[in-house]
């Protein structure tokens, strides 16, 4: 089996690539275990996937192509293989987020983070969401919830990880890249509460397409062409 054929069928789901002159498929077959009750809603609610023959992925809407509520809980995998490939690069998902030490869940107050990935290669934390949902809604308030206590959240994550030292955390978004330019608007208004000590990072965005599992090299992360940061 080959590097791209082993890297498509790494993640634990069945993976069907029709390859043709023009066009390559694929559909995601997976049941999350794992998945919260709001992460059901959002999937049950998402859209199907396709990827052409150049690695770009476009998104539908439409019932008709959609199968169960797997696709989002599918493509988090995904990113997180490609998160952890890079050596350096350690992953908790579903990381529970709470500003809180009292034992309560407050609203607005605590989160499911798809992925948090601790980077020791330049001491980052990055706080992943993956979404492809076509209003970014969700991701949207998120984001403007994280930015309102950031300063809280990045205690809370150097709390409950035990970091020491200094560590840089920052929000990164997977998104399809049809997108990209949706979200940057979305990112753009975000309200920025003054002042504030420790302002929220630029959120960093990065392409579905750029982590599907034959772009890049398994055992270091490192692209097979340069078309993207690993």
């Amino acid at each position: 089996m080959d590097e791209i054929s082993r890297g498509a069928r790494r993640n634990g789901c069945a993976i069907e690539v029709g390859l043709s002159p023009l066009v390559s498929s694929f559909e995601c077959h997976a049941t999350s275990l794992h998945a919260s009750p709001s992460k059901q809603i959002e999937s049950s609610s998402a859209t199907a996937i396709h990827c052409d023959g150049r690695g770009r992925i476009g998104v539908s809407s439409s019932a008709d192509d959609l199968l169960g509520i797997s696709a989002m809980d599918y493509f988090q995998g995904v990113v997180t293989e490609f998160l952890r490939a890079k050596r350096s690069r350690f992953v908790n998902t579903e990381y529970m987020i709470n500003l809180d030490l009292d034992g309560t869940y407050k609203k607005d107050r605590h989160w499911y983070c798809d992925a948090v990935a601790i980077d020791f290669a330049d001491s980052t934390v990055h706080l992943c969401e993956i979404t492809y949902s076509k209003t970014l809604q969700a991701v949207a308030k998120r984001l403007q919830l994280w930015c309102n206590h950031w300063p809280e959240l990045v205690e809370a994550i150097r709390r409950d990880s035990s970091l020491q030292g200094q560590w840089h955390v920052v929000p990164r978004v997977f998104v399809p890249g049809p997108l990209e330019a949706s979200l940057a608007a979305r990112i753009s208004v975000l309200k920025r509460p003054a002042p504030c000590s420790q302002p929220m990072p630029q959120p960093i965005v990065t392409l579905l397409e750029e982590v599907l599992p034959w772009k890049y090299r398994s055992w270091n992360g490192q692209p097979f062409a340069e078309s993207g940061d690993a």
